[in-house]
């Protein structure tokens, strides 16, 4: 469907007015197998999220991908990496439960 100009009221591909991030809060941690291709991917998505609205918490991960650091099932197999990323995961969840309104 073609939107003449200017874009009229329900046009399917009219932007939304409302920053999709709005009342998000994110962490971003990433891996890639070289030891830099994660910080750039994150230094762009903090960017992003920021962009749309989001809260994101200060602190990134970046870890380098290995055979069997994460299991089939998602979890971090090695201990020294999930001590490496306890705390930014501990921050995430504090700042969670102080913008979480009771109610």
């Amino acid at each position: 469907m073609d939107c003449p100009e200017p874009r009229r009221a329900g046009c399917p591909h009219q932007p939304s007015r409302a920053p999709l991030g709005r009342e998000k809060t994110a962490a971003i941690t990433g891996t890639s197998q070289g030891v830099i291709s994660t910080a750039l991917a994150q230094a762009h998505l903090r960017l992003i999220l920021g962009v749309l609205g989001c809260t994101v918490i200060g602190g990134e991960v970046y870890l380098q991908f290995k055979p069997d650091l994460i299991d089939d099932a998602g979890h971090i197999t090695v201990e020294s990496t999930r001590n490496f990323c306890r705390p930014n995961r501990d921050r995430f969840a504090t700042l969670v439960e102080r913008l979480v309104i009771p109610g």
